[in-house]
């Protein structure tokens, strides 16, 4: 009896100590979070039983020396998380900030839902309540202060939560901004195209979420597109396919003017410095339009016109083009004219069949004429030309059934080229190679899979889809699941098709 007695002291005291390193833990995980109690609600209302509440519409929230934004459509404030966030919220007049939960015990800084939890802030003997919101996405917040022409200025600021160092990390310039693109210039929720500036208003380049160091940035609206995948989706395929040059695609949440504007694709545009050129001396070529079955692959449709300083390719005036270079290139053009052996050598063969695969991929049928970027690098007497990826955010169409057993062919290639077995030779082993790495039938469903978590994490998806009404806009026709599944089931049946197009098997 008693070794019996000193046994079960020694396990109750073994079971007390463990219980209380659990209550210690417990309590100490969820004590705090970037400097806010964190409260049960019963433990919240014992709080401020003897407190007044007391309206104030004027606090301001912020991050450390960052202003959290107030989303009025919402009625909360909206910050980012990130996994192991770390930081100080509070206000410019030190009032405690209280989280409150229905299970403090429960609070995890992982949410999936769009959910505006009470914030209970208390200064004194008074308190007022607001709501706010955490999103695991990087949150851009452009504020505009003056408009010159079409162009709008203002701040700037770019909140990374969970950057490589897993630290926040906040970058903030001025900002010259304007709507972007064609089709798509007109649409409800528009893309920008953004110039960071410094505070005289010169271009100042910033690495934002490790894309790259550049002044110039696109907001890409995903506006045609429900899934929100296709243009990342093309980009990484891009870079698992291209060795010449990288593309940058990470999602971003964004309010202007205080209003928020939903999920964007933060892009690195395709420029002289994607080229690792030169505005110096490169001229960058993006085809608009075409014209049924112009014979693209023939220089004789290549015109450079000095008087106007623009370069036309088959009658459509391409762009930017650079005044400086365009005596040389004429009369490099004006060569090739006359030696069609020379016109094929300026292109890169590989990249070209990096191109064309990219074309059978992405099932890219508004990308073999239209939508291409051609970079001219003038060395002397001759031109070198690369082919860049460009706005694929009409591809991956795919009907219910999900077939899809067409080739797409790239229109911008010399006939040399597309009759050098090197050509389809090098997309045959790229294929295979691809196939047997990121988009093995595996593979492929965890990437997209990965993405569609990263934007419904925090409820990003759920505030995009009920801010905007996508209804009308090429597949916005489908809800965003829907959009997904015929992605997938496209891309199966495809790979299907190309496995025997490329000789996989």
């Amino acid at each position: 009896m008693k070794r019996f007695l000193i046994r079960l002291f020694l396990l109750c005291s073994v079971l007390m100590i463990l219980t209380g390193l659990t209550l210690v833990e417990t309590k100490i995980r969820t004590s705090t979070f970037l400097g806010m109690t964190i409260m049960d609600r019963d433990q919240y209302l014992d709080y401020i039983s003897d407190k007044t509440y007391v309206y104030d519409p004027t606090i301001d929230l912020y991050f450390d020396d960052t202003s959290i934004p107030y989303i009025e459509s919402f009625g909360s404030y909206l910050f980012p998380i990130g996994s192991t966030s770390e930081g100080l919220v509070h206000t410019d007049t030190n009032h405690q900030l209280i989280l409150v939960f229905d299970d403090a015990d429960q609070f995890t800084t992982n949410f999936s839902d769009n959910i505006a939890f009470e914030l209970c802030l208390v200064n004194g003997e008074n308190y007022d309540v607001k709501t706010i919101t955490f999103t695991n996405l990087p949150l851009i917040i452009i504020e505009g202060y003056e408009k010159i022409d079409n162009d709008n200025y203002g701040s700037f600021t770019l909140i990374d939560p969970d950057n490589e160092r897993h630290l926040y990390e906040i970058t903030q310039s001025d900002v010259k901004y304007h709507r972007r693109g064609n089709y798509t210039a007109t649409a409800p929720k528009p893309s920008f195209k953004l110039t960071l500036l410094d505070d005289q208003w010169e271009s100042e380049a910033h690495d934002l979420l490790g894309l790259r160091d550049d002044d110039d940035w696109i907001l890409q609206s995903m506006v045609t597109d429900t899934s929100k995948i296709k243009e990342k989706l093309a980009i990484t395929l891009w870079n698992g396919i291209s060795d010449r040059y990288q593309l940058g695609y990470e999602y971003v949440e964004v309010i202007i003017d205080g209003a928020y504007m939903g999920i964007y694709g933060l892009q690195t545009p395709l420029d002289h410095k994607t080229f690792e050129g030169s505005k110096k001396n490169d001229l960058l070529i993006k085809i608009d339009d075409w014209k049924g079955d112009s014979d693209y692959g023939n220089i004789s449709n290549w015109v450079v016109d000095e008087e106007s300083d623009q370069c036309q390719f088959n009658e459509y005036e391409v762009k930017p083009c650079n005044g400086d270079i365009i005596e040389d290139v004429v009369e490099t053009i004006d060569t090739l004219h006359t030696d069609l052996d020379s016109f094929a050598d300026a292109f890169d063969l590989t990249n070209c069949a990096n191109y064309q695969l990219l074309l059978n991929l992405s099932s890219g049928v508004d990308n073999t004429y239209k939508n291409q970027r051609l970079c001219l690098s003038e060395h002397g007497l001759t031109i070198s030309i690369l082919k860049g990826a460009w706005d694929f955010d009409f591809c991956f169409q795919y009907s219910d059934d999900g077939v899809d057993q067409g080739i797409y062919t790239d229109g911008i290639v010399p006939d040399a080229i597309r009759n050098d077995p090197s050509y389809f030779r090098n997309q045959c082993d790229q294929y295979r190679s691809l196939r047997e790495g990121m988009l093995s039938d595996t593979s492929l469903v965890e990437t997209i899979s990965s993405w569609d978590d990263q934007l419904r994490q925090g409820g990003a998806l759920i505030r995009d889809e009920s801010t905007w009404d996508y209804t009308g806009w090429a597949m916005g026709r489908v809800d965003h699941n829907a959009a997904l599944d015929l992605i997938i089931q496209g891309l199966t049946s495809r790979f299907v098709f190309l496995d025997d197009y490329y000789q996989v098997n």
